[in-house]
């Protein structure tokens, strides 16, 4: 019996030496799966400098809070570069604005013609790349959408068929027949309509498609139709791709390809959190817009030319919190309307994001009084500053509208 008792003691600690060395030789090979990864991604991070700036505001000595102190979207600057007569154009050019707290996010489309002034001269925005580079690229569009850019991604168009390609293909529902030919670029499209798993090769035919007569934009009675939409619809699909959990497994394939197709900003650490979080993308609201404008002739060139007001709500709905980053409730207890509408207006011609306007139909508040939590302290100065609020009450509550609200009293009316 005691023998027994030894052999089965020996025996199990020989399983356990054995399981531990193979826990020990998986951790090597992690890490060092880990190491390449970062490696390899560190590779793909750009020369560039850019960082996202903006001009500090100062009224009556009190300094307006910085926009990363509250601002809750990271906007990326996607660039699909492609070369025409030895020159590198962007020929896709695309905002991504993320709010992870709220779980949103919103894509805008700028149509490659679209007429940019970059120092003092007219030019489409696809050709400030090759002729400005990417830190004039990024403050173009920054300046275009008056938003920061926090990251850029450019990628060319042969890497872009190789990620497809690793990904295992993209399923889409292709609407028409695409045919189309172009023999100075090489560029022959074939595909039919229906639902199907696009591999790289279909995958570029079909963001690159403009042989439907809309070109690059148009202007349909359905809405706005041509390359731009179709873009838009494959980065959606895209994005579902990515979210499938069997990708995961691909992440060292992938990071090969990114390494090869990709120049961005982003550091190792940031891109890998930012494609964990593409993982868990399933459960946002995502919405897609195009740069508004119609198609001009200039100087016997054609130009996308942007209706700004109409740009400017598109933006302030849903890709911004205002200028200083964060956003403003007001709760009408004055029992005047008109107050509460020339207070709105206020805010907004300050660059404040307006939340929302409410009524409190109860009964009237004499005192206006501003609610906001501690944590906006800052924000709460700037705007008793800019409307002259100084002598109102703080109460330090949580705002029941946007991140500070303004309770209107019966002492606004004058």
């Amino acid at each position: 019996m005691g023998v027994t008792a030894t052999y089965m003691k020996n025996k199990n600690r020989s399983l356990l030496q054995v399981l531990g060395y193979i826990l020990l030789a998986f951790l090597f090979i992690a890490a060092a799966l880990v190491v390449t990864i970062y490696l390899t991604l560190a590779s793909i991070k750009d020369d560039s400098n850019w960082v996202a700036r903006q001009d500090t505001d100062v009224v009556s000595n009190v300094e307006a809070p910085s926009l990363y102190q509250y601002y809750n979207r990271t906007n990326f600057l996607i660039l699909g570069s492609d070369y025409s007569d030895g020159i590198e154009r962007t020929d896709a050019i695309i905002v991504v604005s993320v709010d992870e707290k709220n779980a949103n996010a919103a894509l805008i489309s700028i149509p490659r013609d679209t007429r940019v002034v970059v120092k003092g001269k007219s030019e489409r925005v696809n050709a400030v790349y090759p002729n400005h580079g990417v830190n004039t690229t990024v403050q173009t569009v920054q300046d275009l959408l008056n938003i920061p850019i926090h990251y850029y991604v450019k990628m060319d168009y042969q890497g872009f068929e190789k990620i497809i390609d690793t990904l295992g293909g993209v399923i889409l529902d292709v609407e028409k027949p695409m045919v189309y030919d172009d023999y100075a670029q090489n560029l022959h499209i074939r595909l039919m309509p229906g639902r199907q798993r696009l591999d790289g090769k279909q995958s570029l035919q079909y963001v690159r498609y403009r042989g439907d007569g809309f070109g690059d934009i148009a202007i349909s009675g359905s809405g706005y139709v041509g390359r731009v939409v179709r873009q838009q619809k494959f980065i959606e699909a895209l994005v579902n791709e990515l979210s499938r959990p069997a990708n995961l497994g691909r992440l060292p394939a992938l990071a090969t390809q990114l390494r090869d197709a990709i120049r961005t900003n982003m550091s190792p650490t940031e891109i890998i959190r930012w494609a964990t979080l593409a993982q868990s993308t399933r459960g946002f609201q995502i919405k897609t817009f195009v740069a508004p404008g119609t198609a001009t002739i200039i100087n016997d060139a054609s130009y996308w030319v942007i209706d700004e007001d109409h740009l400017a709500s598109i933006v302030n709905e849903y890709l911004s919190i205002g200028r200083y980053g964060f956003s403003v409730g007001i709760v009408n207890g004055s029992g005047n309307i008109e107050i509460a509408r020339k207070v709105a207006e206020d805010l907004r011609a300050k660059g404040f994001k307006v939340a929302g306007v409410t009524e409190v139909k109860e009964y009237q508040y004499q005192s206006t009084a501003i609610h906001a939590s501690e944590q906006f302290a800052d924000a709460v100065k700037w705007l008793q500053v800019n409307l002259g609020l100084e002598n109102k009450e703080w109460s330090h509550v949580d705002s029941t509208l946007g991140d500070v609200s303004i309770l209107l009293g019966r002492d606004m009316i004058k």
